[in-house]
């Protein structure tokens, strides 16, 4: 991504977020104060004065009750009256049916303020209730002015024994409350403004850096670096559960690629082997038939001149029979080994292990050996002390006849032999020895491969296939032992390992 787009990306991430949460801010608080501004200008006065008329009918029927039984004329009782006026912050007065003062709460107490004449003499025509009713009460509320102009809810009423009594409560003071109030709302308006543009940005400034630190976290996810990781704050939040969330999609991200690369591997491997495969298949096909075109050729020269009457003596007949023969012995010799490479290369050959003695099968093998071994020194080390070890007997065999016949094919010089087995831990060495000129270097990493040969001409002449030593090649992958050749200046060296454990 370029440098200019990671800026305007940043710029619109911190102006976005900043602005949007600020706005939020704003419309919140301001919302609350205009709300709380229309229900101070519209509900305020008339909740209050409801309220104030719900006091003064609560203390009117406090001292209506007292007034049945006469207490609220005792002396002690007026402590208590004066009490409960300071309680719900207004003024009470009781008078007699002719004007003279009871009770008071009011500091003159030997006196009636002109207000409260006032509303009495208005109101002299009250009835006395019945004290047969079930709530006998006779009362009016009103609004009054004192001569302050000051401005009154007045309850006047009267009690069953004739007296009257007088309660006011100031309403001007809610008035100024209310205008208070509204100044206060409009400079705590304006101050909520500046702390939201204030805290609305610090608390966008907290959160986009949070965003920030995982909006690098994922850019760095699709570049494929798996080592960033979230690391949440003190106080798990929604944004700690994103960026774990951030985390655990890295971890299966992570092990997706793994799996994703494992496969291409394994794809590029089965390509790889297939492709190996077929060339080995071809490889083999022409080997093959390169093999085969030889005796082939030559059993079909011999079987014309037979036709055409070429051979005429009984030993002509006799030889070119004997040639037949001879060459379809090698094509079928051939074809086995094939088949039997095959097999072993494949993996179709089912390998039975056993534990036996190998020296056994060295001296049987060089035993039935003998006739082609003629003239020729052969030692067996050790002669007669058994070695067991852990194989497939058959494909054993396989091995020390394909070793034996090719060091009496290529024995030269003394024309000695030396068949040995030599225990190391865990397992045992088992090499074929022969006298004779050593294997050109640059043959010796070819040696093991199908249809290579040395001598080419001398093969030919002993009827070697070059597939021999492929055999045993695939066979110690088989037992997954070592095999391999080396020259020494007087011969050459094949060698062999088997298992002498049961692990």
């Amino acid at each position: 991504m370029r440098q200019e787009d990671l800026v305007v990306k940043k710029k619109r991430i911190w102006t976005g977020i900043n602005q949007k949460i600020v706005i939020i801010f704003l419309v919140v608080i301001n919302g609350l104060i205009v709300l709380t501004f229309l229900i101070n200008f519209f509900l305020l006065k008339d909740y209050y004065a409801r309220n104030k008329v719900g006091n003064l009918e609560k203390v009117y029927g406090i001292f209506e009750d007292q007034s049945r039984d006469g207490h609220i004329y005792s002396p002690d009782y007026r402590l208590q009256f004066e009490q409960i006026c300071a309680n719900f912050n207004l003024d009470a007065v009781v008078t007699s049916g002719s004007g003279d003062l009871l009770l008071s709460s009011m500091d003159e107490s030997s006196a009636i303020p002109g207000s409260l004449r006032k509303v009495l003499a208005e109101n002299r025509d009250l009835p006395v209730p019945s004290t047969s009713d079930e709530n006998p009460s006779s009362r009016q509320i009103r609004v009054a002015d004192s001569h302050t102009h000051e401005e009154y809810l007045v309850l006047i009423g009267r009690f069953t024994d004739g007296n009257f009594i007088v309660i006011r409560s100031g309403v001007e003071s809610l008035k100024e409350a209310a205008f208070i109030l509204r100044k206060t709302l409009f400079i705590a308006g304006t101050i909520s403004v500046i702390l939201s543009v204030l805290v609305g940005g610090l608390a966008a400034r907290m959160i986009t850096e949070r965003i920030r630190r995982m909006q690098k976290l994922a850019r760095r996810m699709s570049d494929l670096d798996f080592d960033a990781k979230y690391q949440r704050t003190t106080n798990y939040d929604e944004l700690d559960d994103l960026g774990e969330s951030l985390n655990e999609l890295s971890g299966k991200l992570q092990t997706s690629i793994g799996e994703l690369k494992t496969a291409n591997n394994d794809l590029k491997k089965g390509l790889e082997i297939r492709d190996k495969q077929e060339k080995m298949r071809r490889e083999f096909l022409s080997n093959a038939s390169h093999e085969l075109k030889t005796p082939i050729a030559v059993i079909q020269g011999y079987a014309e001149g037979l036709q055409d009457g070429i051979a005429q003596t009984p030993e002509d007949i006799q030889f070119y029979t004997e040639t037949i023969l001879d060459e379809a012995n090698r094509m079928n010799r051939l074809v086995r080994q094939m088949i039997n490479l095959n097999t072993l290369e494949y993996g179709k050959n089912m390998v039975s292990m056993e534990r036996f003695d190998l020296m056994a099968s060295v001296r049987s093998l060089v035993a039935s050996q003998k006739i082609l071994a003629s003239g020729m020194r052969i030692d067996i080390e050790p002669e007669n002390e058994p070695i067991h070890i852990w194989a497939d007997p058959t494909m054993t065999e396989q091995v020390i006849s394909n070793y034996l016949s090719n060091a009496i094919h290529y024995c030269g010089g003394r024309k000695e032999i030396r068949l040995r087995a030599k225990r190391e831990p865990k397992r045992v060495r088992f090499s074929v020895f022969n006298t004779g000129d050593p294997i050109p270097e640059a043959a010796l990493d070819h040696l093991f491969e199908k249809f290579y040969k040395v001598d080419k001409a001398r093969s030919r002449a002993y009827g070697g296939s070059g597939i021999g030593l492929s055999v045993v090649k695939a066979i110690s992958e088989s037992f997954q032992q070592e095999c391999g050749v080396i020259n020494h200046k007087d011969g050459v060296e094949f060698y062999f390992t088997f298992d002498t454990t049961n692990a």
